[in-house]
C-alpha cells in the first residue's frame, strides 16, 4: 500500500463541525469507489471536531487529518487542501452535507468519459434543514451539449442554486483557482469560480447521484464568520456586485470579441427576466442598461457596439431597461408530469420530456419534473405526458383542475384498436412456435391473428376534456385524437426534432472492434411486445445475418425477453444494453440497416436518430413515422415476416445509393420547444381572458361518504392499508394506530380488495383524514398498495398490513430514521408474534437457493441481536416506510407477484440505486401474520418470479454476515422433507475463525471483489465442514471462474458427508480431463449406493463409450432412461452405443426420435446420416436431410451430404439443385469438385458421404 498512489483525493475543510462531521466522514468512507485519499483540514476548531477526525483517521488509513495552527478563513483552508493534493482527480466535500454513496464512482466515470468536462457534480440537489428533513429536490447544474452562451445562461439563471461540489481534474482546479485573483474571498466567489470553469468547458452531472445540501441558519453563520474573520459576516446585500463581476470575468477572458459580446448579451437578457436578479440589481442600485453601459463604456468592439445598440436604444436607463425586456419572452415556470417509471424505465416519452426540458431551459424558462402528484403552487402551467397511462394522466388532470393551473397534455396517443390485441396474441404464437418449430402452424396462427378484432382505445376522456390544449406530434395522431375526443378544447401539432443526440463522428470501427461484428442489422428499443423484435427474429430465422439488439438494459416484460433470447436462428444474435452516445453513433455508422418492425411508433425517435447518422431505415408502416418521412424509408407491415425479410435483403444492396441525413435535416428540437412556448403563451392568454368562467372543481369521496376538496395540506406520512375481509382485524389495527400515533401528521388510505364480509359497511363509518378505495374484486397486495400510493398526499409512504397492532412511537421512529439519515430510503419495523417473540427483524438471503427469509424468527423480543439498528438487503412490507420518490421511480410494487416477495423485489431495486434499507427496532408492532385466506397460495410462483429476476446474482447470500457478527452458527437440517434452521453459539476460537472465512467470503461476494474472493476460496481447507457451506463454496468457484478450486470443496464433501452430488461433479471433471480410472471409481461407488440415480447412469454410459465398451454403454443408457436421466443425452448415447455394435437399424430409430423431439439438433442429424448410410436408407434419409436443410439453410455440411444422398437415391435433378446452391453459398467449399464429378458420372457415393 505504501507505494500506491490513489486515483483521487477527497478534500474536506471544516471549522467547528462537531454536530455533523462524523456523518459526513462516514458518507465518504462508505462510497462505492474506494481508491482515494481523504484530506481533512481542520481550521483550528474549538469544539469536538478534532477528536472526531482523529478517531476516524486512526480507523482508516485513507484519511490524512491536518489541524491548522490558526483559523485562516474558509477559502484559504480549501486552497491549502488543493495545494496538498497529489492525485490526478480531486473531489470536494463539506462537513455538514452528504452525498449519495455512488457520488465518487459515478462522477469520476462521467468526468473521464466526457472530453469537454471540466468538472462533474451530482445530478440532484436535495435541500435539507439543520435536522436533516428534506425541504426540496432540484436538478443540479449540467451544461453537457450546450454552447458557451447557453452554459452562461444556465449559470446566471440558477441564482441561489450553485451546487459546486463535485469531481474535477486536479490541475484544472489549480488553474481555475489561480485565475480567481481578487474574487477568491468575496461573497459569491463560488459563482465566479463556476463561470471561469464554464469559459473553459462543461460542468456535467453524473446520473443517479444526489448532493444533500444542509441549508444554514443564517444568523448562526453570520456569528461564526464574524468570529473567524472580523468584518466577514454575511453581508446585508448577498451577491452585491456579482452581476458586474460575472460580466467582467467574461470581458477579461481570451474569447474573441464577437463571442464575448454574444455571451454578455445572453447573461444580461437572462438577468433582466429573472426575479431574483431584479432584487440583487436593485440592491446595487443598477439596472440592466447601467451594466451594459459600464461594460461597453470604453471603446466597445464593433460587433459589441452594434449588438448593444440593437438591445439598448437611446434614452434614459429606465427606458432602455424596458426595451431589453420587450425583446424576450416572459420566463415561465413549468411543471412536467409523467408516469412514475419514466426515469427507471425510460421510453420515447422520457426522451421527449428530457429534450424539451433542456431546450425550454435554454430559452430561459424554468422547468421542474414530477413523476407523481406534486404541489402545483407557483407554477404558471403544467404539462403532462402520455395517454398510454390513463389513470396517471387522469389524476394529473384532476389535480391541475382543482388547483386552477393551466394544463397542456402531450398525448403520445397510440392506436390501440389497430395493434394491441394482435401484438399480445403474437407473443403466444411465438411461444408455441418455439416449442414445436412448426412453420405451417405458425402461418396458420398468424393468419388468425390478422383477423382479430381491435382493442378498446385508452380511456382519457376527462384529461382530454379538461386540458387547455392537447399536443399531438403528427398530423395522423391529431386526426385520431379529434376522432376519439371531439370535445377537447384545443388541439395543436408540434413536430419533434431529430437532433437530440450530438453529432459524433465516431465511425463504424469503434463498434465493430468492441463487439466483433461488421455486417449486421440493428434494432434499437427495449424488448417488449410493441417493439415486435420476435417478428424480426422470425423474418431472418434462416439467414446467416447478424442481428444486434440495443435493449436499453431493462424491460417490463421478462417473459417476452426470455422468448427473444431463446429464439434459435441461423445467424448470430447479439443483445446489448444501453450504450454511451459515442458507441451508439458508431453502431449507427456500422449497421447495414436499422430495422424497427414495431406494431406502432409515435413516430419512432430511434428511426429519426438513425437517419441523421446516415443509417438506412426499415420501419413499420403502422404509426406516425410516414408523416415525418413519407419517402426514403422502406416501410413494411409488422405482421409480415416475409415482407420484413425482403425489405432487409433489398436494403443491403441499396445503401450506397441513399443519403438518409437529408431526410431529417430540418427536424430540430429547438423549433419544437419554440412552438411549445407559443402554445403555452396562448393558453395563458386564453386563461386570463376567461375571467368569470367557473372552473370545474374535482372532489373526492372521503371515508364517511361526504365530499371534500381534493387539494389538502400535505401530510408527513400516508399510511396505506390493503384489506380483504377480516373486518375485526382492520378495526383492531385502526384503533391501535389512532392511539399509538402521535407527533406525526398522517392520513390513512384503505384499499378494500372486494371484501365480502362487513368490511365495506365498517369503512363507511370512518371519519377524519381517511380515504377509502373500493375494488370490485381482489386485485392482490401489490396492486392495492400501488392504488393507495397513487392517491397518497404524504411525504413518505407507509405500507401496513391490517393484521398488525402498532405500539407507541412506531411511526415516529420510522420517520426519524429517514429524516436524520438522507441516505436511507426504506425502513422496516420490529414485528412480534402474539406471544412476544420476533416475527421480523430484517430479511437476509440464504446460501442455499438464494431465497430471502426473516432473520431471528421466534427470538425473544429483548434479545440484543434484534434490538440493533441495522442495514439489510430487504425488510418486510407488513410495516415498511418508503420515500415517495423511491417508490415512484421504481414503478411501485411489481404486480406480477401475488402476495409475496413484492417487498423484497422493491428493496433490491432501491439498493441497486444506492439507497440504504434499514431495520429500526425502536418501531415495534404485533403482527398476526398471514391472517388473510389464501395469503400463501402463490408461494411457488412468487419464488420462481423472484429467482428469474434476481437469481443470477450469485453474490446475494449474506446470512452468515449477521450470524457471525452476533456469535451464531446456522445449522440446517431436514425434517419431514422440510428444511429447518437451528442456531448455536461458537464453541471455540478455531470454529469461530472458520466461520469468519465464510462471512468474509460473503462480504467479498457482495462487493464483487473477485481477487479477494479467489484468495478466500483458496483457503478451502480452513472452511467449516458443514455440507451446505462446502456446496456453496463449490458453486462460488464455478460462478467466479475458478472451477479448479471447486474440486477441493467436492472432495471435502465426500470426505465428511459422502455427498452424491459431489461424486457426480468430480466424475464429470474426471471425464472432461480423460482421467477414466478416477471417473470409474467415483461412479461405481455412487451407483452402488444410489442405483436409481439417472444422472449417474448417463455419466456411466459416457465412461463406457470412452472405453469403447459399447454393450455396457447401451445398458447404462437404457437404465438412465428408466431412471429418468436426461432424455436427450440418454437417447443420443443409446444410439451411439448401438452404432458401435453395428446395430444401425436400432440406432436409426434412436436418432430419429431425438430429431422428432428436437428437429434442429445438428448433432442428431449428423448421427442419423451415419446410421442411414450404414443401413442404405437413401430415400428415407434424403427426406430427413431435406427437412433439416429447409429450416437450417446455412448448415453447409448437411447440404453437401444431402446432395450425395440424393445421387445415391437416384434423384439427380434434386442433387444438381443442391450442388448449385452450394456453389452460390460457398464457392470454395471443400469437396465441390468431387461432388461435380459424381453428378456427371453417376458413380457410387462412398467418397461424397462424410464418414465418421
Amino acid at each position: 500500500m505504501s507505494g500506491h498512489t490513489p486515483l483521487l483525493t477527497v478534500g474536506l475543510p471544516v471549522f467547528n463541525g462537531e454536530p455533523y462531521i462524523g456523518s459526513a466522514i462516514e458518507c465518504i468512507l462508505s462510497q462505492s469507489f474506494h481508491d482515494f485519499e481523504f484530506i481533512i483540514s481542520d481550521n483550528a476548531s474549538t469544539d469536538g471536531t478534532e477528536q472526531i477526525c482523529r478517531h476516524y483517521a486512526q480507523r482508516d488509513r485513507r484519511i490524512r487529518y491536518h489541524r491548522q495552527l490558526a483559523n485562516m478563513g474558509g477559502a484559504r483552508n480549501s486552497d491549502w487542501i488543493l495545494g496538498n493534493v497529489r492525485t490526478e482527480f480531486y473531489a470536494t466535500a463539506s462537513h455538514d452535507d452528504y452525498f449519495s454513496l455512488n457520488y465518487l464512482e459515478a462522477c469520476l466515470a462521467k468526468l473521464q468519459g466526457t472530453r469537454s468536462a471540466i468538472s462533474c457534480c451530482p445530478e440532484h440537489v436535495v435541500a435539507i434543514d439543520p435536522r436533516g428533513n428534506t425541504r426540496s429536490r432540484q436538478r443540479n447544474f449540467d451544461t453537457e451539449g450546450k454552447d458557451l452562451p447557453a452554459r452562461m445562461h444556465e449559470l446566471v439563471n440558477r441564482l441561489g442554486w450553485y451546487a459546486y461540489y463535485g469531481v474535477s481534474r486536479t490541475e484544472s482546479s489549480r488553474v481555475l483557482l489561480n485565475a480567481m485573483g481578487r474574487y477568491r474571498c468575496v461573497y459569491g466567489g463560488d459563482v465566479i469560480l463556476m463561470s471561469l470553469a464554464l469559459l473553459r468547458g462543461d460542468i456535467v452531472a453524473a446520473p443517479g447521484t444526489s448532493f444533500f445540501y444542509r441549508e444554514p441558519d443564517l444568523a448562526k453563520v453570520s456569528r461564526q464568520m464574524e468570529g473567524i474573520l472580523p468584518g466577514s459576516a454575511v453581508p446585508q446585500q448577498p451577491y452585491s456586485g456579482l452581476a458586474r463581476d460575472l460580466l467582467q470575468v467574461v470581458q477579461a477572458s481570451d474569447l474573441a470579441p464577437d463571442v464575448k459580446t454574444k455571451v454578455c448579451l445572453t447573461m444580461l437578457t437572462t438577468m433582466a427576466n429573472h426575479p431574483d436578479w431584479t432584487v440583487v440589481l436593485s440592491r446595487e442600485k443598477k439596472g440592466i442598461a447601467d451594466l451594459a453601459a459600464e461594460l461597453w463604456s470604453s471603446a466597445p468592439p464593433a460587433e459589441g457596439a452594434k449588438a448593444a445598440g440593437q438591445a439598448l436604444p437611446g434614452g434614459s436607463s429606465s427606458t432602455r431597461r424596458v426595451a431589453v425586456q420587450r425583446n424576450v419572452h416572459r420566463s415561465l415556470r413549468i411543471l412536467f408530469q409523467n408516469r412514475s417509471t419514466a426515469k427507471s424505465h425510460p421510453g420515447g416519452d422520457t426522451v421527449v420530456m428530457n429534450v424539451l426540458l433542456r431546450e425550454l431551459e435554454q430559452l430561459g424558462h424554468r422547468v421542474d419534473v414530477a413523476l407523481g402528484p406534486a404541489n402545483l403552487a407557483g407554477y404558471d402551467l403544467v404539462q403532462a405526458f402520455n395517454f398510454a397511462t390513463p389513470e396517471v394522466t387522469d389524476d394529473y388532470a384532476r389535480r391541475a383542475v382543482a388547483a386552477k393551473v393551466p394544463l397542456v397534455i402531450a398525448a403520445i396517443y397510440e392506436d390501440w384498436p389497430l395493434f394491441l390485441n394482435k401484438s399480445l396474441a403474437m407473443t403466444d404464437v411465438f411461444r408455441h412456435y418455439q416449442e414445436g418449430r412448426d412453420a405451417a402452424k405458425f402461418h396458420e396462427h398468424l393468419t388468425r391473428v390478422k383477423q382479430l378484432p381491435g382493442a378498446k382505445r385508452s380511456e382519457n376522456s376527462y384529461a382530454a376534456r379538461s386540458a387547455d390544449c392537447l399536443v399531438a406530434f403528427s398530423r395522423s395522431e391529431k386526426e385520431r385524437l379529434l376522432a376519439d375526443y371531439p370535445d377537447c378544447r384545443r388541439l395543436e401539432v408540434i413536430r419533434l426534432g431529430a437532433d437530440h443526440l450530438k453529432m459524433i463522428d465516431a465511425g463504424p470501427a469503434l463498434f465493430q472492434r468492441t463487439y466483433g461484428v461488421e455486417d449486421f442489422v440493428l434494432c434499437v428499443g427495449r424488448l417488449e411486445t410493441r417493439k415486435n423484435q420476435l417478428m424480426l427474429l422470425k423474418a431472418l430465422e434462416h439467414d446467416p445475418i447478424t442481428i444486434v439488439f440495443l435493449t436499453g438494459g431493462f424491460s417490463c416484460q421478462p417473459g417476452y425477453v426470455d422468448l427473444c433470447r431463446r429464439f434459435h436462428r441461423k445467424g448470430k444474435t447479439l443483445f446489448l444494453e444501453r450504450l454511451p452516445d459515442e458507441m451508439l453513433a458508431s453502431a449507427y455508422s456500422a449497421a447495414r440497416v436499422l430495422c424497427m418492425p414495431s406494431w406502432y411508433e409515435l413516430p419512432g425517435l430511434v428511426a429519426l436518430e438513425a437517419l441523421r447518422f446516415g443509417c438506412p431505415v426499415i420501419a413499420s408502416r403502422w404509426g406516425t413515422l410516414p408523416d415525418y418521412v413519407p419517402q426514403g424509408v422502406t416501410y413494411c407491415e409488422p405482421d409480415d415476416p416475409e415482407g420484413i425479410r425482403t425489405a432487409i435483403l433489398s436494403s443491403y444492396a441499396e445503401r450506397a445509393k441513399r443519403r438518409p441525413q437529408e431526410l431529417v435535416q430540418d427536424f430540430r428540437w429547438r423549433d419544437a420547444a419554440a412552438g411549445l412556448v407559443t402554445i403555452y403563451e396562448e393558453v395563458l392568454d386564453q386563461r386570463r381572458n376567461r375571467d368569470g368562467v367557473q372552473e370545474p372543481v374535482d372532489r373526492v369521496e372521503s371515508a364517511h361518504g361526504q365530499t371534500a376538496p381534493s387539494d389538502r395540506a400535505p401530510y408527513d406520512c400516508s399510511i396505506i392499508i390493503p384489506v380483504w375481509n377480516k373486518v375485526e382485524l382492520t378495526e383492531q389495527c385502526l384503533t391501535a394506530l389512532a392511539a399509538a400515533t402521535v407527533g406525526i401528521a398522517y392520513e390513512v388510505i384503505i384499499v378494500d380488495n372486494g371484501s365480502t364480509d362487513g368490511t365495506h359497511d365498517f369503512l363507511q363509518t370512518l371519519s377524519g383524514d381517511v380515504q377509502v378505495i373500493c375494488n370490485r374484486e381482489n386485485l392482490g397486495f401489490a396492486k392495492a398498495c400501488n392504488q393507495g400510493a397513487r392517491a397518497a398526499r404524504g411525504r413518505f409512504l407507509v405500507f401496513l398490513n391490517n393484521d398488525t397492532i402498532p405500539l407507541e412511537n412506531w411511526l415516529t421512529s420510522l420517520v426519524a430514521e429517514v429524516t436524520s439519515h438522507p441516505e436511507v430510503g426504506i425502513v422496516g419495523s420490529k414485528l412480534l408474534y402474539e406471544d412476544g417473540t420476533v416475527q421480523h427483524a430484517g430479511v437476509v438471503f440464504a446460501r442455499e437457493g438464494l431465497m430471502p427469509y426473516h432473520l431471528y424468527r421466534r427470538f425473544h423480543r429483548n434479545h440484543p441481536a434484534v434490538n440493533r439498528r441495522r442495514m439489510f438487503p430487504s425488510v418486510t412490507a407488513a410495516c415498511m416506510l418508503v420515500r415517495r420518490e423511491i417508490f415512484e421511480t421504481n414503478g411501485g410494487f411489481d404486480e406480477g407477484f401475488q402476495n409475496g416477495f413484492e417487498d423484497v423485489d422493491l428493496c433490491l431495486k432501491a439498493g441497486d440505486k444506492g439507497w440504504q434499507i434499514v431495520y429500526q427496532p425502536l418501531s415495534v408492532l404485533y403482527h398476526l401474520e398471514s391472517q388473510t385466506p389464501g395469503r400463501t397460495s402463490h408461494e411457488q410462483e412468487n419464488a420462481i418470479r423472484l429467482l428469474m429476476r434476481w437469481g443470477q446474482r450469485w453474490w446475494l447470500a449474506d446470512e452468515d454476515l449477521y450470524y457471525y457478527e452476533d456469535g451464531f452458527i446456522p445449522i440446517y437440517t431436514e425434517e419431514r422433507n422440510k428444511r429447518q434452521l437451528e442456531l448455536r453459539r461458537f464453541q471455540h476460537e478455531a470454529e469461530k475463525a472458520s466461520w469468519r472465512l465464510v462471512a468474509e467470503t460473503e462480504r467479498a461476494a457482495l462487493s464483487r471483489d473477485l481477487p479477494l474472493l479467489k484468495s478466500l476460496l483458496a483457503r478451502w481447507d480452513e472452511w467449516p465442514s458443514f455440507a451446505d457451506v462446502l456446496s456453496w463454496g463449490a458453486r462460488l468457484c464455478t460462478k467466479t471462474g475458478h472451477a479448479l478450486l471447486s474440486r477441493h470443496f467436492y472432495q471435502r464433501l465426500i470426505q465428511h458427508h459422502d455427498d452424491p452430488a459431489a461424486r457426480k461433479a468430480l466424475a464429470r471433471m474426471a471425464l472432461e480431463e480423460g482421467n477414466l480410472p478416477e471417473a470409474d471409481s467415483l461412479l461405481a461407488t455412487l451407483l452402488k449406493q444410489l442405483p436409481q440415480d439417472g444422472e449417474g447412469w448417463v455419466l456411466r454410459g459416457i465412461l463406457d463409450m470412452q472405453q469403447a465398451q459399447y454393450a455396457e454403454a447401451e445398458q447404462a443408457f437404457l437404465t438412465a432412461l428408466a431412471q429418468r436421466g436426461d432424455r436427450r443425452k440418454s437417447m443420443m448415447g443409446l444410439g451411439m452405443a448401438r452404432m458401435g455394435q453395428d446395430k444401425s437399424d436400432q440406432a436409426w430409430n434412436e436418432f430419429r426420435t431425438v430429431l422428432n423431439e428436437c428437429p434442429d439438433d445438428a448433432e442428431a442429424i449428423q448421427w442419423l446420416l451415419r446410421a442411414g448410410a450404414a443401413r442404405g436408407s437413401w430415400a428415407e434419409l434424403s427426406g430427413h436431410l431435406q427437412s433439416f436443410v429447409s429450416r437450417n439453410p446455412a448448415e453447409l455440411s448437411v447440404r453437401y451430404a444431402l446432395a450425395g444422398v440424393l445421387i445415391r437415391s437416384g434423384q439427380s435433378d434434386a442433387a444438381q439443385q443442391e450442388y448449385r446452391t452450394l456453389c452460390t453459398l460457398a464457392p470454395s467449399y471443400e469437396g465441390l469438385e468431387e461432388l461435380a464429378q459424381a453428378l456427371s458420372t453417376h458413380e457410387a457415393l462412398a467418397e461424397t458421404v462424410p464418414q465418421s
